[in-house]
C-alpha cells in the first residue's frame, strides 16, 4: 500500500489551494502606486484680482497632511484658513490631521508676486511621498498667470479672454 499525506480529494485540491495562495498575494491585490503628480494634482485659479483658489483632487486610499500644506509669498508665509481635516494615527507623525478626496481653500494674492505652494501626502498603508511643491506668479492685475495641475498641464492664463469669471485656469 502506498502512503499518502492527502486523501484522494486532497491531492486534487492541493494544487488549486497552492495556486490560489500564490496568485492572490496582497502585492498583486493592491492597485498600482500612483506618481506624486497623479496622486495629488493641484489646481490654482484666480477667483478675483485679490484671491486665488488652490485645490487638490485626491484619489481613494490617498491623503494629504494638513500640517504639511504651506503657501509662501516670496519668502513670507501666507496665513491659511484650511477647512476641517480628519483625525488619523500615522506611523510617520503619530496623531495628525489629513484630507481625503478633496481639499479646496482660498488665499489672498497681490499683483506681480511669486508664490510657492508645498504639500505632502501618502498612499494609505503603503508609502508617503516626499514633499511636493509648485510655484506660480500673479500679473500686474493680481491674476494667476498659470495653472499647475500635474505634469505637462501648466498653461498660460488668457488675460485677453472673456470676463474675470472665465479667466480661471
Amino acid at each position: 500500500m502506498k502512503y499518502s499525506q492527502f486523501p484522494t480529494w486532497g491531492k486534487m485540491l492541493a494544487p488549486v489551494i497552492l495556486g490560489s495562495t500564490l496568485f492572490s498575494s496582497p502585492a498583486q491585490a493592491e492597485t498600482a502606486l500612483l506618481s506624486a503628480d497623479q496622486a495629488f494634482p493641484v489646481s490654482v485659479i484666480s477667483t478675483s484680482q485679490q484671491q486665488a483658489e488652490l485645490s487638490w483632487q485626491i484619489p481613494d486610499n490617498y491623503y494629504l497632511y494638513q500640517h504639511k500644506i504651506e503657501v509662501r509669498q516670496g519668502n513670507q508665509p501666507v496665513l491659511l484658513e484650511l477647512p476641517p481635516a480628519k483625525d488619523l494615527y500615522d506611523d510617520n507623525y503619530g496623531h495628525t490631521q489629513v484630507y481625503y478626496q478633496q481639499l479646496r481653500f482660498q488665499i489672498p494674492t497681490q499683483a506681480n508676486q511669486s508664490y510657492q505652494v508645498s504639500w505632502q501626502g501618502c498612499a494609505k498603508d503603503r508609502i508617503c511621498y516626499p514633499p511636493q511643491s509648485i510655484q506660480f506668479k500673479t500679473d500686474l492685475s493680481g491674476l494667476v498667470q498659470f495653472e499647475a495641475a500635474g505634469p505637462g498641464s501648466k498653461r498660460l492664463l488668457d488675460l485677453n479672454g472673456s470676463s474675470l469669471q472665465h479667466n480661471t485656469l
